[in-house]
């Protein structure tokens, strides 16, 4: 099978959080497990360099700003790209901060404002 070198790929699974619940172990085996199957030369055959896996205690805010823009300069408009995420969402209903927000591992969700300053907003990641 023939391996498209502008293939790219974030895999990020977050479960052991730091500050809020915990989600089951299978949420990073899922991610490992998509990372491993992109990667696979029988399967997906995306370059191995082209895919990053991002898990627990990689996948903080700054963590995950970092792989998104390292994904977003190493792609083109014709590039393939896939983002996987399992990981828990917050939201904040109303204000200057209302929206979908993803949960970085070191997350702070005790107010509105700790959410906004410590997770990445939808819009964050839509302009990633």
């Amino acid at each position: 099978m023939p391996t498209s070198n502008d293939a790219h790929a974030i895999v990020i699974g977050i479960a052991n959080y730091q500050n809020v619940n915990p989600l089951p172990p299978t949420v990073v085996q899922d991610a490992s497990d998509i990372y491993h199957l992109l990667i696979d030369p029988q399967v997906c055959a995306y370059p191995p360099n082209n895919v990053h896996l991002l898990v627990d205690e990689q996948a903080t805010q700054s963590g995950l700003r970092s792989g998104l823009a390292e994904l977003a300069k190493r792609t083109t408009d014709d590039s393939t790209v896939l983002i996987y995420l399992s990981s828990h969402g917050g939201q904040i209903e109303q204000g200057s901060n209302a929206g979908e927000y993803l949960l970085p591992v070191d997350v702070v969700y005790s107010s509105d404002d700790s959410l906004a300053q410590t997770a990445i907003s939808g819009r964050e990641f839509t302009e990633a």
